[in-house]
């Protein structure tokens, strides 16, 4: 993130301590966990443009920040937009990071999202629901379990959830 600089592109600078400090201060007071980022200042046609610069940390942690009405969400970063993540992203993620194991059976339900992979690129939880005529709760236990498993993936575009077969 270029503090100092425009969506345009163009320069306008920065007082770099002053902006640092609301930096750390919205990273400490509106990031759970808190969030590690590293700066660096540069000088460009006598303006300071701080540099923010945050590691990624590919599913060591879930980091949560308030939403427009102050409710904390978990965000992922897809190129350039910050997702709302679902519940199914957040179990799956939990049942990966401490879960003990995963059952999966080949019963009707998953023969007709396999079925329907087979001709289709991805599938929506609501369409897998009315599809394989599944309760809310077995639908994103079926869904959790083959993430977990590393059968299926999960992508977030347009706002939507998306699952696909990993390939």
């Amino acid at each position: 993130m270029l503090i100092g600089v425009k969506d345009n592109g163009s320069i306008v600078g920065v007082q770099s301590d002053e902006e640092f400090y609301m930096v750390q201060a919205a990273a400490d007071m509106y990031c759970k966990p808190n969030i590690i980022f590293k700066t660096k200042v540069w000088d460009i046609k006598s303006k300071t443009i701080l540099e923010i610069t945050i590691p990624k940390l590919e599913g060591e942690k879930l980091y949560s920040a308030p939403d427009k009405n102050g409710i904390f969400k978990v965000y992922i970063r897809v190129n350039d937009e910050n997702i709302i993540v679902n519940n199914i992203y957040i179990k799956a993620w939990n049942k990966k990071k401490f879960g003990k194991g995963v059952l999966v059976r080949y019963d009707k339900p998953e023969k007709v999202i396999f079925d329907y992979l087979q001709h289709n690129e991805s599938i929506t939880f609501s369409r897998f629901r009315k599809i394989a005529s599944l309760s809310k709760y077995k639908a994103e236990k079926i869904l959790i379990n083959l993430i977990v498993l590393n059968i299926l993936r999960i992508n977030f575009s347009d706002n939507q959830a998306v699952y696909s077969l990993v390939k």
